[in-house]
């Protein structure tokens, strides 16, 4: 899978933090790489689920992929253009697409729960 960030995130794209927050920073090829993975197994087990292939999703793992994704979005700058493959996308793009599949179908209403705040910080 070929990753790339986007070039051209002056310092004005790192957003700023709360005081108690650091600046979020440009994502790093391993937080797109983090954020692939997770989107890609969240989707994968999700659409499983929906299709009646399998009876419930890993659950460890849901939470796992959750906790990666929200790590990760805490840290960088959610609108950041970020390449996986062939998609041009950003973390708060990525993190939209988790949600609304885990919250669809009832995969885990949770963990839907979980990246809709992170989304909304």
């Amino acid at each position: 899978m070929a990753l790339a960030i986007a070039s051209g995130l002056g310092a004005t794209a790192c957003g700023g933090g709360s005081s108690s927050q650091p600046p979020r920073r440009p994502p790093t090829a391993h937080d797109v790489a983090t954020i692939a993975g997770a989107v890609s197994n969240i989707v994968y087990q999700c659409q499983s689920v929906q299709a009646g292939l399998t009876a419930n999703v890993d659950s460890a793992a849901i939470r796992g992929d959750v906790d990666a994704l929200v790590r990760v979005y805490r840290r960088v700058v959610p609108d950041a253009k970020v390449t996986i493959g062939q998609l041009h996308t950003t973390p708060r793009r990525e993190l939209a697409l988790a949600q609304a599949n885990l919250a669809g179908g009832g995969c885990s209403a949770g963990a839907a729960r979980r990246l809709t705040n992170a989304l909304h910080r």
